[in-house]
């Protein structure tokens, strides 16, 4: 566990004046608010007394003890946590890493206590390993309401119709690299450090005069996709801003990667 947290931390952090600052502690901060020890809102990046504190009710509700700073132990801890405080292995199987050739196909996994901001989880934390995800691109499929084997294939992530997730072929750091060709080739030269949500919808659509076709977007999906770019966001640190956040259809104009008339899910 120790070495998996070697990536998350360089230094070990606790409460001191003056105050450690940096992109490690709005990390910690950050992974406290995904598990319902504090708020998004208050990741700025400053040890300060309340994250000292969160930390500290975390390290009790592992079993650890409360000493409120952040060592390797508690590192990993926090990264491999889910809603509530929980703690789940990390990943054993081939497909936990980049070149695997199968991932079992599994529903949504994660229960948190109703009223945290865990709550809001959508995929159990095994389905997200340490990664240099850099922003997330969304889709549909432009298929039917189920994903095939195609769609895996492309997708880290997808969205049937009926709201349920669906894990793809690849997990999200086989695309660290596309070096190997052994990637989620869901967006036209811009696949290194981006993940790839997409929504299993609009076989047969037309842009223009618009048509939906037989598989509409439904809204269910819509509202769980945002959910799981939300979780995304959080556990891999990625700021919403126009190019680390974007549709498919927008990574021309934000990002000045040519696309082939891509417009998804823009409507």
């Amino acid at each position: 566990m120790c070495s998996l947290s070697a990536r998350w931390l360089d230094r070990h952090l606790d409460y001191r004046l003056p105050m450690l600052r940096g992109a490690d502690v709005r990390l910690v901060q950050l992974r406290l608010a995904a598990l319902g020890y504090a708020r998004v809102a208050d990741a700025d990046g400053l040890f300060g007394p309340n994250t000292r504190n969160a930390l500290k009710q975390f390290q009790l509700d592992q079993g650890r003890e409360p000493g409120g700073a952040v060592d390797e132990a508690t590192m990993a801890s926090l990264m491999l946590a889910v809603g509530g405080g929980a703690a789940v292995a990390p990943p054993t199987t081939a497909a936990a890493s980049p070149g695997a050739t199968s991932v079992p196909d599994r529903s949504v996994s994660v229960a948190a206590p109703a009223g945290t901001q865990a709550s809001a989880a959508v995929v159990d934390a095994a389905w997200l390993p340490p990664a240099r995800a850099k922003r997330i691109i969304c889709h549909w499929t432009a298929g039917a309401y189920k994903a095939n084997s195609h769609d895996k294939k492309a997708y880290h992530f997808l969205i049937e119709g009926d709201g349920r997730v669906v894990r793809g072929l690849h997990p999200v750091d086989a695309n660290d690299s596309a070096k190997d060709g052994v990637y989620a080739a869901h967006t036209r030269g811009t696949n290194t450090g981006s993940i790839g949500v997409s929504m299993c919808c609009m076989a047969g659509a037309v842009e223009s005069p618009f048509d939906a076709g037989r598989w509409p977007m439904r809204e269910v999906q819509w509202r769980r996709m945002a959910k799981l770019v939300a979780q995304l966001c959080l556990r891999y640190v990625i700021d919403v801003t126009p190019e680390t956040v974007l549709a498919h259809g927008e990574v021309q104009a934000n990002l000045g990667r040519k696309q082939r008339a891509k417009w998804d899910p823009l409507v």
